[in-house]
C-alpha cells in the first residue's frame, strides 16, 4: 500500500503513470510552458523589430531609386530641350516634387494634389520634356539668352555680330586694329 501512497502524492497512478489533472503535474506543464512563450515572445519580438529595420531599409531603397529615376529623366529631357549646363541642378530639384514613378517606373507629373497633370496630347501624362518647355515663363534662367532677329545676348553685337575667337584669329593685324578702333570688336 505504501506504493500506492507514494503514486498518488506524485501525480501519478497505480501503474506509476503521471495523472495529467494532478496538481503536481498541471504546475510543471504551466512552468514549461510558460518557458516556451517567453521564449517564442522573445524570439517574435527580435523578428518584428528586424522587420522592421528591413522595411525601413526597403523603403529608403524605393526612394533612392525613384530619386536617381526621376532625376535621369529629368536630366535627359533637360539636354534635348536645351537647357543651359547650370540650370540642370535647378531643373533636377524642382522636377522631384512635380514627378512620381508609376508601378512601370516611368516619371509622372503630378500636381500639389496628387493628380496627374496631363500631356500635350490630354491623355498621358506629362513629360519631363513637356515640363521643362512649360517652365520658360517660371524659370527663364534655365534658357539661354534669345539671339538673332536683332535681340541682343549670346554674344550678338547689334546688327554687325559678334566675332568668335576663331574668325578674330584669321584677321590680319591691320584689320583687327581697325575693328577695334571702330569698336567692333571690343
Amino acid at each position: 500500500m505504501a506504493k500506492d501512497t507514494t503514486a498518488a502524492q506524485g501525480g501519478g497512478d497505480e501503474s506509476g503513470a503521471l495523472d495529467p489533472e494532478a496538481p503536481e503535474v498541471k504546475t510543471l506543464i504551466d512552468v514549461a510552458v510558460a518557458r516556451a512563450v517567453a521564449g517564442l515572445e522573445q524570439t517574435n519580438a527580435a523578428l518584428k523589430d528586424e522587420r522592421q529595420r528591413l522595411e525601413t531599409l526597403v523603403k529608403g531603397r524605393d526612394e533612392q531609386l525613384a530619386r536617381l529615376a526621376i532625376d535621369d529623366a529629368v536630366r535627359d529631357a533637360a539636354s534635348r530641350v536645351g537647357l543651359v549646363p547650370a540650370a540642370v541642378d535647378d531643373a533636377l530639384g524642382r522636377g522631384r516634387r512635380v514627378f512620381t514613378l508609376d508601378e512601370a517606373g516611368t516619371p509622372v507629373a503630378r500636381d500639389a494634389e496628387g493628380a496627374v497633370i496631363p500631356g500635350a496630347d490630354g491623355e498621358r501624362p506629362m513629360t519631363p520634356a513637356e515640363w521643362l518647355e512649360s517652365m520658360k515663363e517660371s524659370a527663364p534662367h534655365w534658357w539661354p539668352p534669345s539671339s538673332g532677329a536683332g535681340a541682343p545676348g549670346a554674344g550678338a553685337r547689334g546688327t554687325e555680330g559678334a566675332l568668335t575667337y576663331e574668325q578674330a584669329g584669321e584677321l590680319s593685324p591691320e584689320h583687327y586694329a581697325r575693328l577695334r578702333r571702330s569698336r567692333r570688336i571690343t
